[in-house]
């Protein structure tokens, strides 16, 4: 692979990136903000699960989720307890 090829590469990537990761800084502070209210968050390993083995929450790395998803696991899962965004 050429150089300059590598370099096409790398601005393809970021390109794609931008889409995934588009979202605005408020948005994903506001989703923080939920986040570390709710009561399935862990705030020692940052993830939407509050203890290992537990059955709620999906697991994930809260900071990284909020930025690449649209609800969270509790919207999702439980939409009548009024957790998540």
């Amino acid at each position: 692979m050429t150089f300059w090829r590598k370099i096409v590469m790398v601005f393809e990537l970021a390109a794609k990136s931008i889409t995934v990761f588009g979202r605005t800084d408020l948005m994903w502070r506001r989703k923080m903000r939920i986040c570390r209210r709710c009561v399935i968050y862990d705030h020692t390993m940052r993830r939407c699960r509050p203890y290992t083995g537990a059955e709620v929450g999906c697991g994930c790395y809260v900071p990284f989720m909020a930025k690449v998803k649209e609800h969270c696991w509790a919207k999702e899962n439980l939409p009548d307890e009024g957790l998540g965004w």
